[in-house]
């Protein structure tokens, strides 16, 4: 399934113009809670592990997380005793200040802690449950303010995958896992721009002698923006090339082996400095959806949606966005001119 990011949208990031220091909105889709152990969520997308590592995503420049908001589709209570849901924003394997706590009816929290992040830093969202809460999907949204002006971030990582020893490509804004098929992971860039600053780490470095070779493509074609990671290094960055993009195109991270590396998993962050300052992208397809939807999962939809389930008309929105061209543009127009006020 092709990509497409936007001005402002629901499912992941919305832009604000604003004349004072740019403040980008981190806004998830439904994500459906580990109500047992502890649960591992990406900031990029709607993706939900139990493995920390195969939703850690790497900041590419420094700059503040703020605002925390979350809310459940059901409330913790579950029946005796107490059950709660506690949610983190995790960097560099340590839950931060930034985190609230959802306990028993409630459904929603909220936090407006600070907290500071580098370039390289790993970000994720922590979810703890206690008591074996009742079963519920978790949104989440939260402010990042650069500490340079209009740096802007994207990321992702191979979501629970590893780089198979052959020519892959990644998508620069969401959980995906690699692709021999570079189209499959491609996103649209709607606004003029310059992407900048890759920062990339694997789990496991590569053996003596091999290496990953990882370029930021533009239409197909390798830019400037390059990184290697060789024996005994994990992680690598390009913070000195750039490269210019303009609406309409196509945007993706490609990996080359060399001499067989180590197979491994990968996350990545990449800054996107907008011309127009105040903009940034957001992603509006949900990479949980399957790239030709079977009749019964929308006929699931649907139903669901006609009978007032709020997850699965978030869903049947996210459907349609993702397949009505007018749609998204006037949802892109309405969005903008509602929030460059």
């Amino acid at each position: 399934m092709r990509r497409f990011l936007l001005l402002t949208g629901l499912s992941w990031w919305i832009g604000i113009a604003q004349a004072e220091a740019t403040t980008q909105v981190v806004i998830s889709g439904a994500i459906s809670i580990n109500t047992t152990a502890t649960g591992f969520i990406g900031i990029a997308g709607v993706h939900r592990e139990n493995t920390i590592v195969n939703v850690t995503h790497i900041a590419p420049t420094g700059g503040n997380f703020t605002v925390l908001r979350i809310t459940l589709s059901v409330a913790p209570d579950n029946g005796a005793g107490s059950q709660s849901v506690a949610f983190a924003l995790r960097v560099d394997g340590t839950d931060s200040a930034l985190a609230c706590t959802i306990t028993e009816t409630e459904t929603t929290c909220a936090s407006a802690s600070s907290v500071a992040v580098s370039a390289a830093s790993d970000i994720v969202i922590s979810e703890i449950p206690t008591n074996t809460p009742a079963a519920s999907d978790a949104r989440f949204a939260m402010e990042f303010v650069p500490t340079t002006n209009d740096y802007t971030i994207l990321g992702g990582c191979s979501s629970g995958s590893t780089l198979a020893d052959a020519t892959r490509y990644l998508n620069p804004a969401g959980s995906n896992a690699p692709s021999d098929t570079e189209s499959l992971v491609q996103v649209i860039i709607p606004v003029g721009g310059t992407l900048r600053n890759v920062y990339v780490e694997v789990e496991t470095g590569p053996q003596a002698g091999a290496s990953h070779d990882f370029t930021v493509m533009v239409n197909g074609l390798a830019s400037a923006i390059t990184c290697n990671i060789s024996n005994p290094n994990k992680t690598c960055n390009d913070t000195t090339n750039t490269v210019a993009v303009s609406a309409g195109d196509l945007v993706s991270i490609r990996r080359v082996p060399t001499a067989s590396p180590t197979a491994s998993k990968v996350s990545y962050g990449l800054v996107f400095v907008p011309t127009t300052s105040g903009q940034f992208l957001t992603l509006s397809a949900n990479s949980e959806f399957p790239s030709t939807p079977a009749p019964q999962y929308i006929e699931m939809v649907m139903r669901g949606a006609l009978a007032g389930n709020h997850v699965q008309q978030w869903e049947l929105f996210d459907l349609m966005m993702d397949s009505w061209p007018e749609l998204s543009a006037c949802f892109q127009e309405l969005s903008y001119g509602v929030l460059s006020k």
